[in-house]
């Protein structure tokens, strides 16, 4: 995720190198990416997405900032269990 999405608190528990190194560890799980599932709002701010991939699947949750262009405030990477 590219520092100008990103909320400016998002980096205050995880720096950017650790959240990489945190979803590489996720994804290299599913494989190769074949698919993104469709965004499942909870409200204006949450939602959640599957990414499916070659050997399973992640579920994506987020959390965007209340502002007229939201940023992304909070990620949560869960892979699915099959």
């Amino acid at each position: 995720m590219a520092a100008s999405g990103a909320a400016e608190n998002f980096f205050l528990d995880r720096s950017r190198e650790d959240w990489i190194e945190h979803a590489r560890e996720k994804l290299e799980l599913i494989g190769k990416i074949t698919s993104v599932g469709p965004i499942k709002a909870e409200n204006r701010l949450r939602g959640a997405f599957a990414l499916i991939g070659e050997r399973g699947k992640v579920d994506v949750k987020f959390t965007l900032t209340p502002e007229h262009d939201p940023k992304v405030q909070e990620i949560e990477l869960t892979p699915a269990k099959q």
